[in-house]
Order: C-alpha cells, then structure tokens, then sequence
C-alpha cells in the first residue's frame, strides 16, 4: 500500500528533468516569437520610411507637374523685373521671356513663368485701345497690387504692370520700357479675363536635413519648403515636352539608406 501511495503521489507532478526541459522549449518558442515580432516591426518600419518618402516625391512631382503644365501662357517678351525682383541677380538669364528654365550648370534649379492660376479678375467694362485703364467687377480688385500681384495678362493677349488701383479701376502701363503709362494696343469686350503672371523658382537644398524641395515666387515671402527628402531635380526641355525627375533619399530608423524617383514626361500647353 505505502508503495502504491508512492507511486500514485509520483504521477501527479514533474520530475526536475521535465521541468527543465518544458522551460528550455519555452524559452525557444519565446525567442522565435520575438524575432519574428523584431523582424515584423523592422519590415513595418522600413516600409513606413519609404513610404513617407514615396508619399513627399508624389506630392511635389504633382505639384511641379501642374504648374509646369500652364508654364508660357502670358509669358512676358523683353520684362526683366517682376514682384520688385529681377532676373539681374545671378540667374543667369536676360529676360523673363521662357516658359521653362532650367539653371545652365545644374539640376536643381528651375524657373518657371507664365499664368499658372485661375484667373484672378475678369473686366467689368469694355475697355478700347489706347486706354491707360481697366475696369474690374466688384471685389476683384482686392486680387491685385502694384507689387507682388502687379504683373497681368490681359485675355491672353498682352501683359500689363499695375501702377496704381482706385475702387475697381487699375491703371496700367503696357511698355515698361517707354516713360508714362502706354494703353492697351487691343479692345476687349467685358468678361475678358485677367490673369496674374508669375515667375516660379523651384529650388533643391540639400544643407538641411532632410533635404527639402524649396518654392520661390518671387512675391516677397522668400523660398517655401514644399516637400521633404528631396535630394535633387532632372530637367530637359525638348520643344513642348518636359522630362522632369525627382529624386529621394532618406535614412531608415536602422541607419539604412533608402532611394527612390519619381518621373514624369509632360507637354506644355503654351
């Protein structure tokens, strides 16, 4: 009896052999678990990062794509200043008379001019060659000043400066180079429209970290940061059609390197 109590309290527990190795396989099982888990949450990571990165190449490659689209309409012939800015100043061009720019010995500057915004006003009344002022409907003068908003086109046919504004009415000068303020040298029937022309400069800077894609239109405010992990620009114009490329760099939370483009072909419309 004493011998089968023994045997019976025996079979209820664990020998220390057992034990040791029940805690030796769940100990495997743990580790295996982890791993998976760190290699899960280093995949996860790494595809975040590049996708964060991805996701900053989309946004300014669409962003350059419509302006550049619209680049040309309205351009301006023999202006060299525009928003108090001239073209003087170490860019490296004559006069803002082109649609697409990109700066001779690099790939990561591109200027752009042209009427790349909806209209900002249409003309309340019809207005005559000749005449040295136009008349805006209601409220739309507000869009316009003799600064950073003084150069116009006028119905897609001819620039204009904004000397002066008074209620709806804007005086302007359509020959910059002669003294006064010279007329328009078309009539235009009411409802033509009234664009603002800008000249846009797209900019890489690789000193800040990340390297940003920076936006300048001349209007004051200086370069905008428009996207980040940027590291360079590719720019050919053949005729009307544009081949820009985008390059992206970025570290992963490891320390490793990912690289991406982003491109697109797109034909001027002007």
């Amino acid at each position: 009896m004493r011998n089968r109590r023994s045997l019976m309290a025996h079979g209820k527990g664990f020998t220390l052999i057992e034990l040791l190795i029940g805690v030796c396989l769940s100990s495997i099982v743990v580790l295996a678990l982890y791993g998976i888990l760190t290699s899960q949450n280093r995949t996860y990571a790494l595809q975040d990062d590049t996708s964060a990165m991805q996701q900053n190449l989309r946004v300014a490659l669409e962003s350059m794509a419509r302006t550049i689209r619209m680049a040309g309409f309205g351009k301006l012939s023999t202006w060299t200043t525009m928003g108090g800015y001239t073209d003087t100043s170490g860019w490296g061009f004559g006069t803002l008379n082109f649609a697409v720019y990109p700066t001779a010995g690099t790939g990561n500057i591109l200027h752009l001019v042209g009427c790349v915004d909806a209209p900002a006003g249409t003309l309340g009344a019809p207005a005559s060659a000749t005449q040295t002022t136009i008349t805006l409907n209601p409220g739309q003068a507000a869009n316009f000043n003799t600064t950073t908003n003084s150069n116009i086109n006028i119905g897609g046919m001819e620039n204009a400066r904004i000397k002066s504004i008074a209620g709806n009415v804007l005086t302007i000068d359509t020959d910059l180079g002669t003294a006064g303020n010279q007329g328009l040298q078309s009539n235009y029937n009411n409802s033509t429209q009234i664009f603002i022309v800008k000249w846009i400069t797209y900019s890489v800077d690789n000193a800040q970290t990340p390297p940003v894609l920076l936006i300048n239109e001349h209007d004051g405010a200086g370069s905008q940061q428009l996207a980040q992990f940027i590291t360079s620009m590719s720019v050919t114009v053949t005729g009307k059609l544009v081949d820009l490329t985008l390059n992206g760099q970025t570290k992963s939370r490891e320390g490793k390197i990912i690289s991406a483009l982003a491109k697109d072909k797109l034909m001027l419309r002007n």
